[in-house]
């Protein structure tokens, strides 16, 4: 499965890592971190997508700490790694 190769895994991390970089979002929260923070209250407060999309993204990342040792458990997984610590 492709999902489950460790290079695959990197490459989307390192590709996410890039996009953050080379679209600015890194150096302004860095340059003016509580003008972009202000400024991102305000499109939440203003517009229904930035909303909807972020509690969907909350709800999700709160769901995988419980999805992930299920997914674990059921695949008979016994490596090193627990899946308590994974998941948090």
């Amino acid at each position: 499965n492709i999902l489950e190769n460790k290079i695959f895994n990197w490459f989307i991390a390192v590709a996410f890592t890039s996009a953050y970089i080379t679209s600015g979002g890194v150096n302004a929260l860095i340059s003016d971190a509580s003008g972009t923070i202000d400024g991102y209250g305000q499109l939440f407060s203003d517009t229904a997508i930035a909303s909807a999309s972020s509690v969907d993204f909350l709800i999700l990342t709160l769901s995988a700490a419980s999805w992930i040792p299920e997914d674990l458990a059921r695949r008979n997984y016994k490596g090193d790694v627990a899946p308590a610590l994974i998941a948090a």
